[in-house]
């Protein structure tokens, strides 16, 4: 049994692990540093928490939406707001939970880019307009519609670990053993996840072009649709936490747990201790932990 004392000193260690890793990912955008945890604390859960299990990552690539790129000057503004390593969490499971979720429709069989990024869009907005804390995207008003570079990164980062395919998006098994470790997490934010499903109840049956014309005519401030806003005009950002009525419940272990699944170097670094084990190069799965924490 831990003492308050104990408790708290775990803890400031958690939060130390992750603003140290959020400063390396900020700077380099990959891991540069191995995730530590004390003997007490359970292993991670990478694909289903059974080390035996074997990974086959495509890496692909997600298009564009419409010819231009995202200007570095655009996002300059919001530099200040960039995501913690908590909200990078919460962001791609998120996004997982939603692609995992519109597909469970039959009226879905695949998914482009572009339309990933309006049900995103259209689930971001109704939780901030009630104060919910869940995905943490800034959304520009693009050349089709609103957009999100960091939502463009993230949903890289999932085909490349093997979450979804990289053509229509569509999950893979890796992705239903990711949802089903990570139930409780699920159970525990039924009221974040309910503004998912609602938005795939709604729109994500839709054709992309429709649904396109849907956005463009929703109304705006200053008595404007979104359709008269200028390219590049900030339409959503994450709230000031003054503002936050409910937050994601997330834990710092699940959070580490997640950008470990979320991590294409993590994975490639697994998938190569696991074949060292296979060559009895690693003897146990404790030896594969070490190895891959370095």
């Amino acid at each position: 049994m831990k003492t308050n004392a104990e408790e708290e000193n775990v803890n400031q260690y958690r939060r130390t692990n992750l603003e140290r890793l959020d400063e390396v990912r900020h700077r380099q955008n990959r891991v540069s540093t191995t995730i530590k945890r004390r003997d007490e604390e359970s292993p991670p859960r990478i694909h289903g928490q059974t080390l035996g299990r074997r990974f086959v990552g495509t890496i692909g690539r997600v298009d564009k939406e419409g010819v231009e790129e995202v200007t570095y000057r655009t996002y300059a503004m919001w530099d200040l707001m960039a995501r913690t390593l908590r909200e990078k969490a919460t962001d791609r499971f998120l996004t997982a939970y939603l692609i995992s979720d519109a597909f469970s429709r039959k009226q879905v069989s695949f998914l482009p880019a572009t339309k990933l990024q309006k049900l995103v869009f259209l689930s971001e907005k109704p939780m901030i307009n009630n104060r919910v804390k869940g995905f943490n995207f800034c959304f520009i008003k693009f050349l089709q519609g609103p957009f999100s570079q960091e939502l463009e990164g993230d949903t890289a980062k999932l085909v490349q670990v093997g979450l979804i395919d990289d053509r229509w998006l569509e999950p893979t098994e890796q992705m239903k053993t990711l949802l089903e470790d990570f139930n409780e997490l699920i159970d525990r934010n039924q009221s974040v996840f309910k503004y998912i499903r609602d938005t795939n109840d709604e729109f994500a049956p839709i054709p992309l072009d429709k649904l396109l014309d849907i956005i463009y005519a929703m109304s705006w401030k200053g008595g404007k649709t979104i359709a008269d806003l200028p390219l590049r005009t900030p339409m959503l950002y994450p709230m000031k936490p003054k503002n936050v009525d409910l937050e994601f419940d997330i834990t710092d272990e699940e959070a580490e747990d997640l950008l470990m699944n979320f991590d294409p170097k993590t994975i490639s670094d697994f998938e190569r201790a696991m074949g060292e084990m296979k060559t009895s190069k690693l003897r146990s799965y404790e030896q594969v932990l070490c190895a891959l924490r370095g």
